[in-house]
């Protein structure tokens, strides 16, 4: 499956696509912009379906979370996210399974 990762040393540290340097945001205008599925994958052959669905997932998950009423009698669901620490970076993974 594919994931979204955030890495300070890449785009400025923008959500992407992992294994590229192709940010969720890019995608998200294409798709705004009417770029059907299709034409993105012609564009960009190194991309997958899956891909562009981790992107549409992330900016939903994203849009709830920033969204989301704090209750604390409910818990709040958010994607798996793993922080990776090395020595000059930091790498954030979201999941989104």
């Amino acid at each position: 499956m594919a994931k979204i990762v955030v890495n300070s040393r890449i785009l400025g540290g923008k959500p992407i696509i992992e294994g590229t340097r192709i940010s969720v945001e890019f995608i998200l205008d294409l798709l705004a912009s009417d770029v059907s599925e299709e034409e993105i994958l012609e564009d960009y052959p190194h991309l997958t379906k899956q891909d562009i669905h981790a992107c549409l997932r992330y900016a939903a998950r994203s849009y709830r979370v920033e969204r989301a009423e704090i209750d604390p009698n409910r818990p709040l669901r958010l994607p798996n996210i793993t922080v990776i620490r090395l020595k000059n970076e930091i790498q954030i993974r979201y999941d989104f399974q």
